[in-house]
């Protein structure tokens, strides 16, 4: 298993982006997998400027896309409840080595 992590930042260049794999993907998809319903469909990113994390896990069963921002978590069609933004703070934790400092302290003002 694989999961790719983004960090949806930029407008006009590439976002960052990196592989997560072995037992720290299993640990990111099942906190994923483990979200329960709900979420709040009002909660959409801004614009510009930070606007959440996308993981695809890929996997023998296909890719799966998960959106992270605010506390609600979108998987295809459904809603999720991230409670206290954890899973998407796991995404950012990820990119440690990866994320510069700049946009760490860029993300963390959104907490």
């Amino acid at each position: 298993m694989c999961v790719t992590v983004t960090a949806d930042l930029y407008s006009g260049r590439p976002n960052p982006s990196w592989d997560v794999t072995g037992d720290t993907a299993e640990r990111v998809a099942g906190a994923l997998r483990a979200l329960p319903p709900g979420g709040d469909p009002a909660v959409r990113p801004p614009g510009l400027g930070y606007r959440g994390m996308r993981a695809e896990i890929v996997s023998g069963d296909g890719t799966d896309v998960w959106c992270l921002y605010g506390g609600t978590a979108r998987h295809g069609d459904g809603l999720f409840t991230d409670r206290g933004r954890a899973a998407e703070r796991m995404l950012i934790d990820t990119g440690t080595g990866t994320l510069t400092a700049a946009s760490l302290t860029h993300i963390s003002g959104t907490f």
